[in-house]
């Protein structure tokens, strides 16, 4: 899933005012990182300090790595991913990429792999997938920009003008939930949670789902979840709203590599808020958080727990997962396993 941390929502879109029917202005320029750092551009020094004020108060706000003891001693190790293909969030620390080609299970959020010849068959045209009555965008009232928004990513990955109203929710969220930017090497680099499956399938570890591949667009489908749905749409809509800078993406490289997830979260509803404004956008990261974050979670934990009581699991799931009350870390950490952060040379250590 690609909230990754939610990096690839609204701060990993490189964004300039452009024409409404497909975002031409997300370039491949505009992509390309060179300089990961905070540009004042995007987050002037006093917001920073401001957001780092306030993500002081989240539990295991920062950290990308953690350390997992279980009872008997056993030990495992949680990564927080970025959901990108961009060479920069490829580029894993040593002790990282050690772990992973050592483990004996490596976890993710999912498992794209698909296990029979029917199942391949039945991805290229699930029944859960299509609408075949329109009107998806109108029942989920999104507002009008967005939609248009939502249309016009669509027809730049190729769908076609109008394929959101004949897609169901869960699918066209699915789709969303990619970062534009990762458009150009689609195919050719994986995105980091695939690269780090990757590495641990070569040496030989055994890959387990924390979920089910096809559970997001279950639990979307249904029509009690469509106020959800939408929430999740136009989180990732505004994503693509003409009024980001490109100095955004770097800036959120940075924030990532630095462990300050919480900082970032809450950087994200603000930038949220000058589209939509302050409650709004505090009620959609809320909507959105509850799910996508804290209620996966809670799964994520009971699917890892038999394995991490062996040892030798190497989990890596989005980074955002890992901090606050009902975080991976803290989750854990209530069912009785020993959690410490593991300092790396580019986070921004803790006060």
């Amino acid at each position: 899933m690609v909230r990754h941390a939610l990096y690839a929502g609204l701060m990993a879109a490189l964004l300039v005012p452009g024409p409404a029917l497909a975002q031409h202005w997300i370039t491949r320029e505009r992509c390309t990182v060179t300089d990961v750092r905070v540009d004042p551009a995007a987050l002037p020094d006093a917001q920073l300090a401001q957001l780092r004020a306030a993500a002081a108060d989240v539990p295991n706000g920062t950290g990308n790595y953690w350390r997992i003891t279980a009872p008997n001693g056993a030990v495992s190790h949680l990564w927080g991913t970025y959901h990108s293909n961009d060479p920069q969030m490829l580029d894993l620390p040593d002790m990282v990429e050690g772990h992973v080609r050592s483990a004996r299970v490596a976890a993710f959020e999912i498992n794209p792999v698909l296990p029979t010849r029917r199942a391949a068959d039945n991805a290229r045209s699930p029944r859960d997938f299509w609408n075949t009555r329109g009107g998806t965008l109108a029942r989920l009232d999104l507002p009008d920009d967005i939609a248009e928004w939502v249309n016009g990513r669509l027809i730049s990955m190729g769908w076609g003008d109008g394929t959101a109203d004949y897609m169901t929710p869960g699918a066209l969220t699915e789709t969303m939930l990619g970062d534009p930017c990762n458009d150009f090497a689609a195919g050719v680099y994986p995105i980091q949670d695939s690269f780090l499956q990757t590495l641990a399938a070569a040496e030989g570890a055994e890959i387990l789902g924390l979920e089910d591949l096809y559970a997001l667009r279950r639990k979307l489908n249904q029509t009690r979840h469509r106020d959800l749905a939408r929430d999740i749409i136009q989180l990732y809509g505004l994503a693509l709203s003409p009024m980001g800078t490109a100095a955004e993406r770097a800036t959120a490289f940075a924030l990532y590599e630095q462990g300050e997830h919480a900082a970032a979260r809450l950087w994200e509803r603000a930038l949220m808020a000058r589209v939509i404004g302050a409650d709004s956008a505090a009620q959609v990261q809320i909507s959105v958080d509850s799910y996508l974050l804290d209620e996966r979670n809670a799964g994520f934990v009971r699917t890892a727990l038999p394995e991490l009581a062996e040892g030798g699991v190497f989990i890596g799931v989005g980074a955002w997962h890992l901090q606050g009350p009902l975080g991976m870390v803290a989750r854990l950490r209530d069912a009785g396993l020993q959690v410490t952060r593991v300092p790396l040379a580019r986070e921004r250590p803790v006060p």
